[in-house]
Order: structure tokens, then C-alpha cells, then sequence
């Protein structure tokens, strides 16, 4: 092959060369660099965890999916191409500048939680947003004519959200389960709250805001927002409050199966996951009959008896009905219908824990030098003492007589008794002698000494 042959031949070759990278290249290129719906090639490629670059995974367009929990320590990077980002340009809008507005699960007004202009995003500045478990983020990218851009200028991340603190935990202690709700009555409630406190002040952070109160559905208006509780520790706080702080302007239906919803809010009313929820017995309107209520009473001695006079011997018998008195301390919350039996007298406490429906003043222990006019009461409570709604009690007025006590070993017969009722009137008689003849003698005296 002559030089001018192969000359041609490598200038053929490397035409045809050319031709085919300026094929090939460009499907190439498409292939390599990022593609995505966007008129400004926003993505969201990275989570940032511990300074190390965790990649997300492109579910569609321009959406974004990450697997692992994501906490407050770590961050969001995005990227784009063509314009330049920066929140300034919120307050000096520029032609091919703008920044960015993030929205939390949807692009409605009130959902925008965020606005920045900085990559990356720190989870700590949207963390009071989140709920824990799986949230979605909406970045849009908002440009010169200072409106949101449209569909083809946004991203949007999928994650979990794990808070640095554990997830606030909510318990209602008291009332029990089927308690009765009335107007007439001030139910009292206790709930006790973890890793939650509330506050009646605008909070940003994760472990305070409020308490809301529902009945039957949380998508009604709530029948309290309670924003006061008592810190036990710095992981436990108290939270107590009466029916009476209910709206008076929602109506309760009477019902055998209302439910009261108690759930944990942040302090711009958001409600979190952490709730619990009691059936109670609502009869604000007095329209419920035979609620089995806890009745006691007297049984004997009878209230109208002509004869009220008691001794440390005389029986009490007291009639309790829908009621479980208990035998001995019990631990654990209330119990509906069960707790134990109170015994007063002259609002005195004699047993706080009695467990049977019968007694004797002796029994009880009790007694009394004086003769008097005495009131005996009995009264039923929960477990941890406070008196039922309403109060269950019953009261007897009766006539205290001491018992008289006489040791069998020293009893006296007849003459015996009359025997000392003879030797005490002798005594009296020499006695009073004594005292009459020390007058006589005192007046001689006194005669002599003057005359």
C-alpha cells in the first residue's frame, strides 16, 4: 500500500470515527447525567447522616424515597442546574434567581413549613413539623415573580422521622372505665404524661404543647384544650382537670357508651399520634334510668326507730348494692363499682378499710366516757380513696351509751354490797361528826380568847 493510499485510508477511518462518536455520544450523555421532569433539574440526591452521604432512591419524576430513619441531626441535599438559589432573592427578586418554599404531605398555604434558600436542609429546622414515622416534604423552587413555581420546579422526599427523645406515652388514670358523666357533677380526671409536659405558652419543642379532649370523634370540636400539668420529673408530668372545664356550648347526648378521645398536641393545636380513650356513661340530660349505681344504707338499726340509744354491743348492718368492697389494700387504678367501705364517726375516721357489712361499736374499737348524741357514717371509695361521683354515703344520728365493763372475778353478792354500803355510812357519819365537833371547839376558843 503506497503512503498516499494509507493517508486516504486513515482520513476515511477517522471520519468514520467521528461519525459514530457524534452518534453515540449523545445517548451517551443523556444516560450519565441527571434527567429529571424539572425545568431547573431539581433533585434530591443525598441524606446526610453522621457527615456521610447517604444516597435516596428516585421512585418517580421528581420524587424521592429515603429507608432509613432520618433524626434532627441529619440533613437534605438537593441540587439543580440553570438558576441561582438563595433566599435573598425572596425580598430582591432577580431574573434567574429564586429560593426555595418547602411544604409538608401537600402544597396547600397552610402547609408550608419552611422557607430557605440553603443546601443542605438541617432536619432540626423542620423537626417541630414533623410526626414521628413517615412524613413527606415538598421542595418548590419559587422564582422572580416571587409565586410558586409549578409542577415542573419541585421535589419531593419520602422518610421516617425517628425525634431524638422518645415518643411521648399518655395514660388516664382516673376515672375508671363506664364512670357517669352529669352537669350536676364535677368528674375529676388524671392523666399521667411521658416524655410530654404541657404549656400554655407557643412552643417549638418536641416535648411540650396540649391536651385535647374529644367525645366520640377527634375531627369535632374538642370539649377541652387543657394546657396545664404538673412535672413529677424531667420525664413524667401530671395532668388534672375536672369536667366542669368542658364547653358548655357543645352539647353531650346522654348514651352508655360515649367515649371520651384524649389526645396529645403540639402548641399550634397539631395533633400527634400519642392518644388514649375511655367509655364513659354521658346523662347530662337525666334521660338514662337504671344506671346501676353504687347505693348503702342502713339496714339496721333503722333510722326511724323510736329507740336510737347504742352500746359497744349493738349490731350495725349496712346494705351495699353494685358495689365490691375490698378486703385489703389493692394497688393498680381505679375499678369501676369496686374499692372499699369507710366507717366515720362525727366525720372521724374509726376504719378506713372495713370489709364486711356488719360492725359493732366494739368491733370498731371505738368508745367513749360520755353519754352523747353520736352520728355514724359509712361511705364507699375508689381504690385510691377519693370519694365516688356522685358521693355514695349514708348517715345515723343514735344515742351513745358507754358500756359499763365489770370484771367477773370481783362481783359482789348482797351482803356483800350491802356490807359496804353500811361500812360507807358509817364513815360518812364520823366524818361529818368530826367536822360538826371542830366548830363547837373552834367557838369555845374563840369565846375564851375574847373574853
Amino acid at each position: 500500500m503506497t503512503k498516499k493510499n494509507l493517508f486516504q485510508s486513515l482520513n476515511c477511518l477517522s471520519i468514520l470515527i467521528m461519525l459514530g462518536l457524534s452518534l453515540i455520544s449523545p445517548l451517551t450523555l443523556a444516560q450519565s447525567a441527571p434527567n429529571y421532569p424539572n425545568k431547573i433539574n431539581f433533585y434530591i440526591p443525598f441524606v446526610v447522616q453522621n457527615g456521610s452521604k447517604q444516597p435516596t432512591t428516585q421512585i418517580s419524576g421528581s420524587n424521592f424515597g429515603f429507608n432509613t430513619n432520618v433524626t434532627e441531626n441529619d440533613q437534605i441535599r438537593y441540587g439543580w442546574d440553570n438558576v441561582a438559589i438563595d433566599l435573598t432573592y425572596k425580598t430582591y427578586p432577580q431574573a434567574g434567581g429564586g429560593w426555595i418554599k418547602i411544604y409538608l404531605e401537600n402544597e396547600n398555604p397552610d402547609s408550608a413549613i419552611l422557607e430557605t434558600g440553603n443546601s443542605p436542609i438541617s432536619i432540626k429546622s423542620i423537626a417541630p413539623k414533623l410526626k414521628e414515622g413517615r412524613n413527606k416534604i415538598i421542595l418548590v423552587f419559587v422564582d422572580s415573580s416571587n409565586d410558586p413555581a409549578k409542577s415542573q420546579s419541585k421535589a419531593s422526599l419520602t422518610f421516617n422521622f425517628q425525634s431524638a427523645t422518645p415518643p411521648p406515652t399518655i395514660n388516664l388514670t382516673e376515672p375508671a372505665e363506664n364512670s357517669l358523666l352529669m352537669a350536676q357533677f364535677d368528674r375529676k380526671f388524671r392523666l399521667e404524661l411521658g416524655n410530654f409536659g404541657l404549656t400554655s405558652e407557643p412552643s417549638k419543642e418536641l416535648d411540650r404543647g396540649i391536651l385535647k379532649v374529644f367525645l366520640n370523634d377527634i375531627k369535632t370540636k374538642p370539649l377541652a384544650i387543657i394546657k396545664k400539668s404538673t412535672e413529677l420529673d424531667a420525664n413524667k408530668h401530671i395532668v388534672e382537670f375536672g369536667s366542669k372545664e368542658f364547653d358548655p356550648e357543645i352539647n353531650i347526648p346522654d348514651s352508655r357508651t360515649s367515649r371520651l378521645i384524649f389526645v396529645l398536641a403540639k402548641s399550634d393545636g397539631t395533633n400527634l399520634e400519642s392518644q388514649t380513650s375511655k367509655q364513659m356513661i354521658t346523662n347530662y340530660s337525666n334521660t338514662l334510668k337504671d344506671l346501676g349505681l353504687a347505693e348503702i344504707s342502713f339496714g339496721e338499726p333503722k333510722a326511724d326507730r323510736l329507740d336510737l340509744t347504742t352500746d359497744g354491743e349493738r349490731k350495725f348492718i349496712i346494705n351495699i348494692n353494685n358495689f365490691e368492697i375490698l378486703s385489703q389494700l389493692s394497688t393498680g387504678n381505679n375499678e369501676d363499682k369496686k374499692g372499699y367501705l369507710q366507717i366515720f364517726i362525727d366525720d372521724t375516721p374509726i376504719k378506713t378499710i372495713w370489709n364486711k357489712k356488719e360492725f359493732t361499736l366494739n368491733e370498731l374499737e371505738y368508745t367513749d366516757k360520755v353519754s352523747s348524741k353520736k352520728q355514724v357514717k359509712v361511705q364507699l371509695v375508689n381504690k385510691d380513696f377519693t370519694k365516688l361521683v356522685p358521693d355514695v354515703s349514708a348517715n345515723l344520728d343514735i344515742i351513745y351509751k358507754p358500756t359499763i365493763n365489770v370484771d367477773p372475778n370481783q362481783k359482789l353478792d348482797k351482803n356483800q354490797v350491802q356490807k359496804g354500803w353500811s361500812l360507807l355510812n358509817v364513815n360518812w357519819s364520823l366524818i361529818v361528826g368530826g367536822l360538826i365537833a371542830a366548830l363547837i371547839i373552834g367557838g369555845i376558843i374563840a369565846l375564851v380568847v375574847k373574853g
